[in-house]
């Protein structure tokens, strides 16, 4: 393993690779952390034991999520930059769905008098499975976790998945959430393979007719998509009035079939695309809608807020994840995942191999600080006191934020921790500094020749990765809008 000192520059590098913020990067393009290692049930059990432990003892937040990944699609979208397979055969789900049935067997005995905030069955297309499996999955869920009156029970879907009888199963079984997601859109030109606006309509209309459920869309700009065209798209979603609206740039990861081609969409570029973010977000605030924002004063999760997968809960409560290629939080305990690659060569009727890094509350404070830190220059105390049980200066981070601020770079109040540096770069840098030896090592390690090469580069000219670093954190990926008046009234305290 690397010898992390002071005379190398792995700040810089790590600052280079990781994402900002996120402690635990998931820093491959099939989202596989590289440095985890290879582990088993037994301990992936010992470490669910231990987080629920913590949980019923007041030690460990209340909220707990379960995911389950779906990594089928039955069709290959070019600006999908997502690790799933397309257009599966009969046997390759039947295999996949045996092995989620087989984790969620393995681990649901845990979890007896344990309610769970929010089921989240996520893809790929989890609607595109024939009926019976869908079944077979749903009441597998169900008969082996308990879900609290206020969860939210959310599946991403389709259009041409979203069938009559799939309607039916999603009411049978309580969902009160999906997204449509809408690709090469505009009023009057084709949504996708599936079909036209219209079907947009026709299936945002009876999604709203199931009591209680919440439709939201998704746009995702694809290499088709120009900026006149988009904006037509948004005067369409608005009139359907989505309580929630997702919007996706194009993702540039090398895996996307666009970027392959090198068929960049126009709003996706530099400049471009942070001024049409800007446009966007004009015209949602003007019609009503209010941009994703955590609530840093207080913990606690909202009802319009991504329950599952998302930032927002990273650091402030735990995931179960069942299949392929998800990324498990079991808070104070571990993080974990399972590979794609090969997946369905690999393994029938059984689990597919585990990889993990051991966690603790040391981590997740050092977690939490590097996330709010990047994305809020703050930590509110008392939201960090409400969350660990104790006040953050009164932790091992007090010593870190001491000497920041005797450097100027901190500035620390009576409530609040706030960062005082203006650029992103220098303030990645600065955040990396959060991570453990152990991560540090572990990242630096699994990226041994990359790493070389980037010092290298770094001693003929330590500022030749700034500009790249820059463009990276100034490109705009995505955004999600909520209508203020409807989380705001009667569905405030609901899902």
């Amino acid at each position: 393993m690397l010898r992390v000192s002071a005379d190398i520059p792995w700040a810089e590098f790590l600052s280079s690779v990781c994402s900002n913020g996120d402690y635990y990067p998931r820093d491959t393009p099939g989202r596989l952390c590289t440095y985890f290692n290879s582990t088993n049930i037994d301990k992936i059990r010992g470490a669910w034991e231990k987080t629920a432990l913590l949980m019923k003892a007041g030690a460990a937040p209340q909220d707990i999520g379960l995911y389950i990944h779906w990594p089928f699609c039955p069709k290959e979208c070019v600006f999908c930059s997502s690790s799933v397979f397309k257009d599966p055969g009969h046997e390759d789900m039947l295999d996949i769905l045996k092995s989620i049935l087989c984790e969620i067997d393995s681990l649901a005995d845990i979890f007896k008098g344990i309610t769970f905030s929010s089921l989240w069955i996520g893809g790929g297309t989890p609607t595109c499975m024939p009926d019976e499996m869908f079944e077979t999955l749903l009441s597998h869920v169900f008969r082996n976790f308990s879900f609290s009156s206020t969860a939210q029970i959310y599946t991403e879907s389709s259009l041409e998945t979203l069938s009559k009888s799939k309607l039916l199963i999603l009411k049978r079984y309580g969902f009160n959430r999906s997204t449509i997601i809408v690709q090469n859109g505009g009023a009057n030109r084709e949504v996708d393979k599936a079909g036209s606006w219209r079907d947009v309509e026709d299936i945002f209309t009876k999604l709203n007719s199931l009591p209680g459920f919440i439709p939201d869309i998704a746009l995702i700009i694809s290499e088709r998509q120009t900026i006149s065209s988009l904006l037509e798209d948004i005067k369409a979603i608005l009139e359907l009035r989505p309580s929630c609206i997702h919007f996706y740039n194009f993702n540039d990861r090398h895996q996307t079939q666009s970027s392959v081609e090198n068929k960049i969409p126009e709003g996706a570029k530099g400049a471009v695309a942070l001024a049409l973010l800007e446009r966007l977000d004009r015209i949602f605030l003007k019609s009503g809608y209010r941009i994703q924002r955590d609530d840093l004063e207080n913990p606690r999760l909202y009802p319009w807020e991504e329950k599952q997968g998302g930032s927002v809960r990273k650091f402030r409560a735990s995931v179960v994840g069942i299949g392929p290629n998800v990324v498990s939080h079991a808070f104070g305990s571990a993080w974990y995942t399972h590979s794609l690659d090969g997946i369905l060569d690999n393994f029938s009727d059984s689990l597919p191999p585990f990889f993990w890094i051991r966690s603790d509350v040391e981590e997740e404070m050092r977690g939490y600080a590097s996330w709010y830190l990047s994305r809020s220059l703050r930590i509110p105390r008392e939201a960090f006191r409400k969350l660990f049980g104790c006040d953050i200066m009164k932790t091992f981070l007090a010593e870190i934020f001491e000497s920041w601020r005797n450097e100027g770079w901190l500035e620390i109040q009576e409530n609040a921790v706030i960062l005082k540096i203006a650029d992103c770069i220098s303030r990645e840098v600065l955040l990396k500094r959060l991570y453990s030896r152990k991560i540090v090592s572990a990242i630096l390690s699994s990226r041994e020749e990359e790493f070389k090469q980037f010092c290298r580069s770094f001693r003929q000219d330590p500022s030749s990765w700034r500009n790249d670093m820059r463009i990276k954190n100034e490109h705009p990926g995505f955004r999600v809008y909520y209508d203020a008046k409807f989380w705001g009234g009667r569905h405030a305290n609901s899902v």
